[in-house]
């Protein structure tokens, strides 16, 4: 059972994790939910502000920003609800946070400025505004890269994410009952913990509006589910632990978090810990090694890397100074051309029930399904309306209109949008190629679970893995855990490795979390894939071990 001290830490953590797991910037007013009542979580909270509202503020924005000059103007408004919840033993510990703020981007004489803000008010809104257009005009007069906008169609509506079962139309009593049955499920399993249990919920209507005359609310839902099981063995200094897989963000609401069928899956886990604790330990060596990763490290370590890699406005130096630039230049050099291996194929997807779905994007474009990577060749990037003209001459040959395709996204209301991905899918391989069949077919070499961290430097070029557990392969089957390695890389020749992909039963959502902004405000980025062989990755040791 976690101790009292455990309790006060995810209490007093629990505002920065949330705050952090949709892109929230930690300004959020939180609410302590009570730990027992049969109010909807939602009535716990302020009313929402009506979509008629949000409109009209954010059409009093554009209209004070093309008064003050601008060539073009956007906004963004949102109301946002982050239900966080974490839980032991003694169950749940409920934070609603409440987070209300814009931002407004202007275009001067081809020169961007943006403002944002926290107080939606007509006044303050219009003085953004007015202090954005005279930034823009300022830098106008300093020389530079003159801005263009790729036309789009304009477009008006509402659209709202599908939800079958809304958290927030449920009482902190259910919600109560639920983790109490996750906690249920590990009690036959000796030693057995819920190493992680941490689920959290975003509501948000956000409106976009720009001077073209686009004017669009969404009502979006996403979900980020984090829960691990452990097992303790009294010989062993650190627990083996799992996450409980298809507990992912392909869904919305509560649905796929309840019914017995996912306390089984929490059950199995358990079992499945206690079989893998039962190997002897040892030290990790320096080496290469042929290997199988599971689909959890697979889309780690693709998020890590080339996911980030893709975004345009790091490929063309716009973010040098920020997040760093992208090895995927100069894009004529390496659109349709082969980078990877041929097995590898991507697809960006903003269709629900797709975590960051929606109809538009945060430059009011509608979103598309789209390859990014085919047959190992990059053939799209993660654009803007500004930074699409770079693949001008990639897309006539392709005979398409230059235009982006619904990958701008502003993480907050309160950050200008830049090209990135919501959701990948790494194509599964053929049936069969199951993780024990993968471990056979290579022999002899290393099996990597789970997914501590992936990191990435600066270009994306190359980066470092920490899996959860690591074991050591002899003719196909596990002989011993090894501990204190991790995996180092270069991002090019690890993708170049790719052997086989495991089917599709093998597949695992991963999300790679990234932090831009100030204010450290999240971005993150799930990847659906399947487990891989690999036919050689660099293990180095961070510290050895006393067996």
């Amino acid at each position: 059972m976690y101790s009292s001290s455990r309790r006060t830490f995810l209490a007093q953590s629990s505002l920065a994790v949330a705050s952090t797991a949709f892109g929230w910037s930690r300004t959020a007013r939180a609410i302590t939910l009570p730990t027992h009542s049969r109010r909807s979580i939602l009535s716990h909270g302020p009313d929402l502000v009506d979509g008629a509202t949000l409109r009209t503020l954010a059409q009093r924005g554009v209209d004070a920003a093309k008064s003050a000059g601008a060539t073009y103007a956007d906004i963004r408004l949102n109301d946002a609800r982050t239900l966080d919840m974490l839980s032991d033993r003694r169950g749940p510990l409920s934070t609603m946070f409440v987070e209300l703020n814009f931002g407004i981007r202007v275009l001067v004489d081809g020169m961007w400025a943006f403002a944002s803000g926290t107080e939606l008010t007509p006044d303050a809104i219009a003085l953004a505004a007015r202090s954005a257009v005279t930034t823009a005009r300022g830098l106008s007069t300093m020389g530079g890269a003159r801005q263009e906008l790729t036309p789009v169609p304009v477009v008006t509506g509402e659209w709202s994410m599908p939800v079958a079962q809304d958290v927030f139309d449920t009482s902190p009593d259910e919600l109560a009952k639920l983790f109490g049955a996750y906690w249920q499920a590990i009690d036959h399993v000796f030693a057995a913990d819920l190493t992680n249990s941490h689920v959290n919920w975003t509501k948000e209507s956000r409106v976009f509006a720009s001077t073209e005359g686009s004017l669009v609310t969404q009502h979006l839902t996403a979900r980020n589910v984090g829960i691990t099981v452990g097992v303790h063995a009294l010989d062993r200094k650190e627990a083996t632990r799992l996450p409980v897989v298809g507990l992912d963000m392909e869904r919305v609401g509560l649905d796929g978090l309840t019914g017995a069928d996912v306390q089984e899956r929490i059950k199995e886990t358990a079992e499945e810990c206690k079989r893998l604790t039962r190997y002897p330990e040892a030290s990790a060596d320096v080496g290469r090694y042929p290997a199988v990763l599971d689909g959890g490290a697979i889309g780690s370590i693709f998020g890590a890397t080339i996911a980030q890699g893709l975004g345009m406005d790091r490929v063309l130096g716009n973010d040098a100074d920020n997040v760093g630039t992208s090895f995927l230049a100069p894009v004529d050099a390496v659109l349709g051309q082969q980078q990877f291996s041929p097995l590898l194929n991507v697809t960006a997807d903003r269709a629900p029930p797709h975590f960051g779905a929606a109809k538009w994007d945060d430059e009011g474009v509608a979103t598309e399904t789209f390859p990014v990577i085919t047959k190992g060749a990059v053939v799209d990037y993660f654009t803007t309306r500004s930074t699409a003209p770079a693949l001008a001459s990639w897309y006539a040959k392709q005979g398409r209109p230059v235009t982006s395709r619904g990958s701008a996204i502003a993480w907050s209301a309160a950050l200008a949008p830049k090209g990135c991905a919501s959701h990948l899918t790494i194509a599964s391989g053929t049936t069969g190629k199951t993780l024990d069949n993968l471990m056979k077919e290579m022999g002899t070499g290393l099996l990597l679970r789970g997914s501590d961290f992936a990191v990435s430097d600066q270009q994306v070029s190359g980066g470092a893995f920490g899996p959860y557990m690591m074991y050591e392969v002899k003719q196909g089957q596990i002989t011993r855990r090894l501990r204190g390695g991790l995996m180092q890389f270069g991002t090019k020749s690890l993708w170049n490795g790719l052997a086989t992909l495991g089917d599709a039963s093998t597949v695992i959502s991963e999300v790679n979390r990234s932090y831009i902004g100030e204010t450290w405000i999240a971005k993150l980025l799930p990847v659906a894939a399947p487990a891989a062989h690999m036919r050689q990755v660099d293990i180095i040791q961070t510290g050895r071990i006393l067996l």
